[in-house]
């Protein structure tokens, strides 16, 4: 079970399933479980045979994009001290059951600043568990327009503690149970819109330059290609406009 406060699933809103299944088993070997009926046409993402994402048809007024679901064991405790330390609840906690199973709880909120994120409490679908295999989700991270209040929201709500990373500077790791979890920092320059906060995931390649290629062969963008401390990245978006991170984690400057 994923400690409260951990990324436990990420999901994709597109307009074109097909589209984004061929995409992302081009760039990652992602291969797809048969849709469930009462699904709704929501298809689970597998690598190597373990589920490590969901794509979803996406709902008229939103936008293309990737989102993160946090843990909780208690989804009405959790909203309600998402309410108490001045973030938003967008969609209170319902039961997701598929062919009469169980799969959970989830939710929706948004820290003080407007970073949106999920919550699910687990139940037959126990989510995943980040390992930093190709194809995996490995790291991720909210861009907010106040990190410090942003930081602060996060540790409150899942009694979590925080660390302070040198590389990249202004940069806060959540750890949770000892692990740290997700980052929190401001990008100025780097993104066209700074005045939004907005959660991003990392999922892991070996040779993100050559994933690039792969993007931009099947109709993606590239936005950003770079060297750290923690692996080569780049910023890329999919032929939908979904934006996120390739990231390989064994490519360290």
């Amino acid at each position: 079970m994923s400690a409260d406060g951990s990324p436990i699933w990420i999901d994709l809103a597109c307009d074109d399933i097909e589209v984004s299944k061929k995409f992302y088993a081009e760039v990652l070997g992602w291969d797809y479980a048969a849709p469930e009926d009462g699904a709704f046409g929501w298809t689970m993402a597998l690598a190597d045979g373990v589920a490590v994402a969901g794509l979803a048809p996406r709902r008229e007024g939103t936008p293309a994009t990737w989102s993160i679901y946090l843990a909780t064991t208690n989804s009405d405790a959790t909203l309600a001290g998402v309410a108490d330390l001045g973030g938003q609840v967008l969609v209170p906690a319902f039961d997701i059951t598929i062919n009469n199973t169980h799969m959970g709880r989830i939710s929706a909120a948004a820290d003080p600043t407007g970073g949106a994120f999920g919550l699910w409490e687990p139940d037959a679908m126990l989510g995943m568990q980040p390992t930093g295999a190709p194809g995996h989700p490995v790291w991720f991270e909210l861009n907010s327009t106040n990190p410090v209040v942003a930081t602060s929201f996060y540790a409150q709500l899942f009694t979590a503690s925080t660390e302070e990373m040198t590389d990249p500077g202004d940069y806060h790791a959540v750890v949770i149970d000892g692990e740290q979890r997700f980052g929190v920092w401001g990008m100025p320059g780097l993104l066209p819109d700074e005045n939004e906060s907005r959660w991003f995931v990392y999922l892991s390649v070996r040779d993100v330059d050559a994933a690039a290629v792969r993007v931009q062969s099947i109709g993606g963008a590239v936005h950003q290609i770079a060297d750290s401390p923690h692996g080569r990245w780049a910023y890329v978006s999919d032929p939908q406009g979904a934006e996120f991170y390739l990231l390989d984690v064994t490519a360290k400057s």
